[in-house]
């Protein structure tokens, strides 16, 4: 059986993490307002400014608020009987004090998967900051540095507010193929 490795933010679902920063700033921004991975250092300019928003955040759920991508809940079950389906997502977070709330970030994105999709095996949920050094058939994720892994053969780059400025031709030298939701991910995989 083929493995999958499919990421969770900003993939499967957005990761809550605009609401945070909305709820802190006592702000409107939509996702389409960045374009930086690290949404906060679009409008954060100050190092004060991150650490008292960082500080925030530390017992905050992002994902009390998170919703599913359209199509994601009936293509990962689809996904689940043809494929051997990993979830392979980042959560620990190394910065500005951070890295101590890992372990509730952790928490969180697990509680979230579980409620979500009772299907999925949990002994193949993959907490992790690097990603390359996984070997899979399929890898979907919505960030191209992880998606740099020559092991894997066919990549799956999920079209998100930091990277739609990437070209063809980058995605093309890098043996990535865009996808723009989980239909196009039905239609490829299944």
């Amino acid at each position: 059986m083929k493995k999958i490795l499919i990421d969770c933010d900003e993939v499967i679902c957005d990761s809550g993490f605009l609401n945070l920063l909305n709820d802190y700033l006592k702000s409107n921004y939509t996702i389409d307002d960045f374009t930086s991975y690290f949404i906060e250092e679009d409008v954060l300019e100050s190092e004060e400014e991150k650490v008292s928003f960082y500080d925030y955040i530390k017992d905050k759920n992002p994902y009390a608020k998170a919703v599913l991508y359209e199509g994601a809940y009936e293509t990962i079950k689809a996904l689940n009987e043809k494929y051997d389906v990993y979830i392979c997502s980042s959560c620990a977070i190394d910065i500005h004090g951070l890295k101590e709330a890992s372990g509730q970030f952790f928490k969180n994105k697990y509680d979230f998967l579980i409620k979500h999709f009772p299907f999925l095996n949990v002994n193949k949920f993959v907490f992790t900051g690097v990603k390359n050094i996984f070997n899979a058939d399929v890898q979907i994720d919505d960030k191209f540095s992880h998606l740099q892994s020559e092991n894997i053969p066919c990549k799956l780059l999920f079209t998100s507010y930091h990277n739609k400025m990437l070209t063809e031709e980058e995605l093309k030298q890098k043996n990535v193929v865009r996808v723009n939701s989980w239909a196009d991910i039905a239609k490829i995989l299944l």
